[in-house]
């Protein structure tokens, strides 16, 4: 392969010479080949063809698949790609009798016609471990974080810290992942060069460079998904009105989104700030002036007898002084979107969270005890999964909530709200334990998103005993949580 003037990128195996030439160099550099040696139509050349790169110079350029050798690429969707859907799960392997380590590129076009495939990229590379890398056609260089850019053509590689690294062996395949276009753009088309080398460091003929080609077409567009009527539930408490409806939510919630999502998959959100994709799944709210705004998801789980979305209401659909609003679901999966759904949104729609996660049973109050040790206010041994004893009067501790709406200074959607500065809810709710009011010292961000952790002391005049009522209420008395229990001593 030919080399282009860059700073980032050397040849897959290089040689001694340029070592010795430039050692300075090689501190900021990665071996691996430049863009276009993919062998898809329009690249120049067409796999490595310079008599310096993994070829011999006898044969004019390289002789793909020369030694009885192979590059194999598996794709985790099959022979199928689903528009606007979830990331597909690339393997590359190769093979030969001879050597045994190697590197590759791929690419991947659209389009049926050798014109629309050396120019119209598909999709999106990103990689899957280390030793990878994402190379933009424009600059021949590594993806910035904004992403190549439309339009232009990706390649993705492996890519290694110098040229001394031990490549990777022919038994351990490089793996990444494939976001398939939005829309339907018919046939995408894969191109795979593989490099086994005997490791020399020394491009020459011993090294046997081969080629492979897949194509993914796009599956069949299932039924679109839907919201449930009434389908949107606070997270915590899963409260419902006389009807079975869900009722309403405020600013900031963590809400359960139940209705039907084919085509989606399970995911959960491994990072925060939380995405507004998840699964192939994405949620907007529309406000009561019709702006949408895109929700942070937490957790994707589209299969079961009542499939759901865990997701954060954004902040932004009711604005300040509003006092009640109407807001607009809408989940879109694999680029379909749902029927609009109306959602209730107030101010302050408390819940707590429960062990079982059903809004019923103990609330997760949690205390340290006399002998140093952080339990939940529950039975002693009550099998929470954690330690557990009653929790005495007087004693601080803190629990978990949602819906305590949107807070000051404001948290951004999707964000931990841990940050270095104290973020509290306007509205500071009302806490009772057995109907006594506890003094509260802190109502704010727990460092999950659309998660609340509420600080307060058992009040003395508390009752004892176990089941004792855990309750939150808005300071005017509107909405009521769901009722944890927790253990008094």
């Amino acid at each position: 392969m030919v080399t282009k003037q860059r700073t980032k990128k050397i040849l897959w195996g290089a040689g001694g010479t340029f070592i010795a030439i430039f050692p300075a160099l090689l501190l900021g550099h990665v071996e691996g080949p430049d863009v276009r040696n993919s062998f898809a139509p329009g690249d120049t050349p067409l796999g490595c063809a310079s008599s310096t790169c993994h070829t011999d110079s006898s044969q004019g350029g390289p002789v793909p698949n020369p030694a009885g050798g192979s590059v194999t690429a598996t794709f985790s969707s099959g022979s199928t790609y689903t528009p606007g859907g979830p990331p597909i799960t690339i393997s590359v392997i190769a093979t030969d009798p001879v050597n045994n380590h190697f590197g590759f590129q791929m690419t991947a076009r659209m389009g049926s016609t050798t014109a629309e495939l050396s120019s119209q990229p598909a999709g999106h590379f990103a990689t899957g471990g280390p030793n990878q890398g994402v190379l933009c056609d424009n600059t021949n260089n590594f993806e910035p974080p904004a992403g190549c850019g439309a339009g232009v053509v990706e390649f993705i590689e492996h890519a290694f810290p110098n040229m001394n690294s031990t490549s990777q062996t022919t038994d351990t395949p490089y793996v990444f992942t494939w976001t398939p276009p939005a829309t339907d753009v018919g046939p995408v088309h894969f191109y795979v060069a593989g490099n086994v080398v005997n490791n020399d460091h020394n491009a020459s003929g011993a090294d046997h460079v081969y080629k492979n080609s897949y194509v993914l077409t796009a599956a069949a567009s299932g039924p679109p998904p839907t919201v449930a009527n009434g389908g949107v539930l606070n997270a915590a408490s899963f409260a419902k009105d006389s009807q079975g409806l869900g009722t309403a939510v405020a600013p900031g919630s963590l809400v359960a989104i139940f209705g039907t999502y084919p085509g989606a998959s399970v995911a959960a959100a491994t990072t925060i700030p939380y995405s507004n994709q998840l699964g192939g799944i994405s949620v907007a709210f529309l406000d009561s002036s019709g702006n949408s705004h895109p929700a942070s998801l937490q957790a994707t789980t589209p299969t079961g007898a009542y499939p759901f979305i865990t997701a954060q209401v954004p902040f932004e659909v009711l604005s300040s002084g509003q006092t009640s609003a109407t807001a607009q679901v809408v989940v879109t999966v694999n680029g379909q979107a749902s029927p609009v759904q109306n959602v209730p949104i107030v101010p302050s729609a408390p819940g707590i969270f429960t062990i079982p996660a059903t809004g019923q049973g103990a609330g997760i109050l949690v205390y340290v005890d006399t002998d140093k040790i952080a339990k939940i206010a529950a039975p002693t041994n009550a099998n929470l999964g954690y330690p557990s004893a009653p929790i005495a009067r007087g004693t601080s501790g803190f629990f978990y909530a949602t819906g305590l709406g949107s807070m000051t200074p404001s948290v951004a959607d999707g964000a931990s709200g841990i940050d270095g500065v104290t973020h509290e809810a306007n509205l500071k709710p009302t806490v009772t334990i057995g109907g006594i009011t506890a003094p509260v010292s802190y109502w704010g961000p727990s460092g999950y998103p659309g998660v609340y952790q509420v600080n307060i002391t058992v009040p003395q005049g508390a009752p004892t005993g176990n089941g004792i009522a855990l309750l939150v209420t808005t300071p005017d008395g509107s909405v009521t949580s769901n009722t944890a229990t927790v253990s008094v001593k």
